[in-house]
């Protein structure tokens, strides 16, 4: 079994994207499962969900939002 992650700190959501799929480039395994945690950029999760698939084209995506 393969599998990777990525974390980002970037402030904005284009960034943090940019950075995380950064992360990711060269792994070469099918994405079976992205699973997204996301504190802050609640306007932004659909276009952040579209952009993943988009990128990763995961056969199952999963995730959540949190905030203090």
């Amino acid at each position: 079994m393969k599998w990777a992650s990525a974390v980002s700190q970037q402030e904005s959501i284009v960034d943090a994207l940019n950075d995380c799929l950064k992360q990711l480039e060269g792994f070469d395994a099918p994405h079976d499962l992205v699973m997204v945690f996301s504190t802050g950029f609640r306007q932004e999760l659909e276009g952040m969900s579209k952009r993943l698939r988009a990128a990763l084209k995961p056969k199952v995506m999963v995730g959540c939002s949190g905030g203090g």
